[in-house]
């Protein structure tokens, strides 16, 4: 429910928009954000209760015929779905730039903290633009 009802996110003419929130979101919320063109949906909160159920997330959108989600979130956000094994394929770029211990972090979660406890991802492909990388790795479930 932090989302504000304004913006190109909401802007119809160029795409519709469907927000979807738990029940606990603040009814203000949900009618600004239908007022700005937003279809809205609720499914069942997270297990911290801040957030949405990601498989019901998905769910819902199966149900609507989407049958790809392309993800561009924050750690929060894709360390969930990796998490939770409802990521199928990562997209990385690798740029030459090192950063510190207080950097951001690609993903956060509770993931194992020893790599043979990780879990593994196929590198399907590689590709160089200028100095950076692009690498795409597939589930590995």
């Amino acid at each position: 429910g932090r989302v504000p009802a304004g913006g190109p996110l909401f802007d119809v003419e160029l795409a519709p928009t469907l927000v979807v929130t738990t029940d606990l979101a603040a009814p203000n919320m949900v009618d600004a954000w239908r007022a700005a063109g937003a279809r809205v949906e609720s499914v069942t909160a997270d297990r911290s209760g801040k957030g949405v159920d990601l498989e019901a997330t998905l769910t819902l959108l199966g149900r609507q015929g989407v049958l790809q989600v392309l993800v561009e979130g924050g750690p929060t956000l894709l360390g969930r779905l990796v998490e939770e094994e409802l990521a199928e394929r990562l997209v990385t770029y690798v740029a030459p730039i090192v950063l510190g211990v207080d950097g951001l972090a690609m993903l956060s979660s509770q993931w194992p903290s020893t790599l043979a406890d990780a879990p593994t991802w196929q590198r399907c492909a590689v590709e160089t633009l200028g100095m950076d990388l692009r690498v795409e790795y597939e589930a590995r479930h």
